[in-house]
């Protein structure tokens, strides 16, 4: 602790005082320190349109792949034979769940020479 003068008065004041006791005059401006919030709703906002867009990309590649013209000439041909696993077995094999499932799980969606594969 030392003793200064106060700009004012010229009273001797300690150096750690917050005002001169003598004058009142304000001895020691203590800095206000003022924090800047983190803008955390921007980085939020900024974290959830990279997310979106990044899946969007990667949609549209995934999208653009399953539907090549090779990709798709392997799906129709997947959906040709589960078509005709059924012929050459009994009729109630084609009206079985598993055949109805084979034929699902491989024309969902497939249109051939025009006509809409609904199995």
């Amino acid at each position: 602790m030392a003793l200064i003068n106060c700009s004012e008065c010229n009273a001797e004041v300690s150096d750690k005082a917050a005002a001169c006791p003598k004058c009142g005059n304000p001895i020691s401006k203590i800095p206000v320190v003022t924090e800047k919030s983190t803008p955390w709703v921007l980085y939020t906002l900024g974290g959830i349109g990279i997310l979106f867009v990044s899946f969007v990309i990667v949609g549209s590649i995934g999208n653009a792949a399953m539907n090549s013209p090779e990709n798709l000439a392997k799906r129709k041909q997947r959906c040709t034979e589960a078509m005709m696993s059924g012929i050459g077995k009994s009729d109630m094999y084609k009206y079985s769940q598993e055949y109805r499932d084979n034929v699902k799980d491989a024309c969902e969606g497939m249109e051939i020479n025009g006509v809409k594969v609904v199995p």
